[in-house]
């Protein structure tokens, strides 16, 4: 699946597929908290500091209760 695509991606240091294969994960998943947050933390590692907060606040919108995702929008928001 896209998301465990993504998930190797990550694994592996390559950050622009991983982007790619969460946006598909997202994009077939809408609800995906997880996906939400992995693409996130993938474009914050890429420096696109804009896309990762509204992946990251995506994440939050579908489990309030994503402590990393809480996490990393602190950590993104503490870089500014």
């Amino acid at each position: 699946d896209w998301f465990a695509r993504g998930l190797s991606a990550e694994l592996h240091g390559d950050l622009h597929s991983a982007v790619t294969f969460f946006r598909t994960a997202v994009d077939r998943r809408p609800r995906h908290a997880e996906a939400w947050f992995r693409l996130g933390a993938a474009l914050m590692g890429l420096a696109r500091r804009e896309e990762a907060e509204d992946a990251l606040l995506k994440a939050i919108d579908c489990d309030q209760g994503h402590i990393p995702a809480w996490r990393k929008l602190g950590n993104l928001y503490s870089a500014i």
